[in-house]
């Protein structure tokens, strides 16, 4: 399996509503994430070898502070790493809201709108 078929997946999810239409979006959103942190992994952590930031904190946590990395890139690079870095973390609340927040509600439109997000964070990532 390769990372945009998690990517596709969503695609497939927002163009197929199903009948448990709350938990299909929650998947969504999260699996939308999922996209960008192994994405994240992908392109900063193996091809670029940035390192982490910040020791705190869980897996994913540690793996995006790569993009705050400011040794091995150019000033640009490292402003646009910083906006993927704001980006994701945006991505991760709302994963996190539709995994644990079981009282929140989650409209189709979150999911939508993590999908694009997902997209575009994935082709930033791609670019550094």
């Amino acid at each position: 399996m390769n990372t945009l078929d998690i990517l596709n997946y969503c695609q497939e999810m927002l163009n197929q509503p199903s009948e448990i239409e709350y938990m299909q979006t929650r998947n969504i959103v999260s699996r939308a994430y999922y996209f960008t942190y192994y994405e994240c992994i992908n392109h900063v952590e193996n091809r670029l070898g940035w390192n982490e930031t910040n020791q705190k904190g869980g897996v994913h946590a540690r793996a995006i502070s790569r993009l705050l990395d400011k040794t091995n890139a150019d000033a640009q690079k490292q402003e646009d790493a910083a906006l993927l870095y704001t980006r994701m973390n945006n991505l991760k609340k709302l994963r996190v809201r539709a995994d644990y927040k079981l009282e929140v509600k989650m409209p189709r439109t979150t999911a939508q709108y993590c999908v694009g997000e997902a997209e575009q964070i994935g082709i930033g990532l791609s670019s550094l």
